[in-house]
């Protein structure tokens, strides 16, 4: 064989080479390109499906409760009832469509492999998921927003008057736990993945706000004995005789609180 013709041969090897390597690659973008949206909207289903339990739960919770129309009713996709929670006929449709689409791009997947990226069968299943994904979140969101304002109605305190629990002996250990409890509480609410075991924390610490807050002296004592227990309280300042004004001294008298501090000299 002649040095052109080695030469022809080596090039047409080195070509069909840079072909198959080119078609390698069209091969794996397009296959990646079906992998990453799919694997992110598997993801997003998953994190709902895990929000749908904790809509379950709540549910199950406020089933015999007054509360529960205020969560569940004039919802459009949602059943609530006896402690079920199901699909209303559209949306049950919907699910049922999107189970056909995928059935179809599995079968067009088969017959072209990666070219099925072009394919109806692959992009209506895609959006057609992405779609019900879209139609659970808005759902989940609504009733758990509902279920928060319904909690936060049940634990609103005023600042005012848990500010005076700060200063009245009697409550000082509901005010520290209080506080404590309500921070835990703000935190589970910026917790971004919602699941059962997170409604269940979070309705189980507003239980123990409210029966907390429930405990509160929330009467509007006067002015001087607040300024008395502040006094008193403080780190910075030292109480004296002189907080012990007649007003004090008869509301400690009548509340029965005289038993709790002592006199010493300066």
């Amino acid at each position: 064989m002649s040095n052109l013709s080695v030469q022809v041969s080596n090039f047409k090897r080195q070509l069909n080479r840079i072909r198959d390597d080119q078609k390698h690659e069209i091969i794996i973008e397009s296959t990646n390109i079906i992998v990453r949206e799919l694997k992110k909207l598997s993801s997003t289903l998953s994190s709902q499906l895990q929000f749908l339990n904790a809509i379950s739960f709540i549910n199950r919770r406020y089933e015999n409760s007054p509360s529960h129309s205020e969560i569940f009713d004039n919802n459009s996709d949602y059943n609530a009832y006896v402690g079920m929670l199901s699909f209303k006929e559209e949306l049950s449709s919907k699910l049922e469509l999107v189970i056909s689409k995928f059935e179809t791009f599995r079968k067009d997947w088969e017959a072209l492999e990666y070219k099925v990226q072009q394919q109806e069968s692959y992009t209506d299943a895609r959006d057609m998921l992405s779609s019900l994904i879209s139609t659970l979140s808005d759902n989940n969101s609504e009733h758990w927003n509902k279920w928060l304002a319904i909690i936060d109605a049940e634990i609103k305190i005023e600042d005012e008057f848990l500010e005076k629990q700060k200063y009245n002996p009697s409550q000082l250990v509901n005010y520290n736990e209080f506080h404590s409890k309500s921070s835990s509480f703000k935190n589970k609410l910026k917790e971004r993945e919602k699941t059962q075991e997170l409604a269940q924390d979070i309705q189980r610490l507003a239980n123990e706000l409210a029966d907390i807050k429930a405990n509160f002296d929330l009467s509007d004592f006067p002015k001087e004995v607040e300024r008395f227990f502040k006094s008193v309280d403080s780190r910075y300042e030292t109480a004296t005789l002189e907080h012990l004004t007649p007003e004090v001294l008869k509301w400690m008298t009548e509340h029965n609180y005289l038993k709790n501090f002592k006199i010493e000299r300066k």
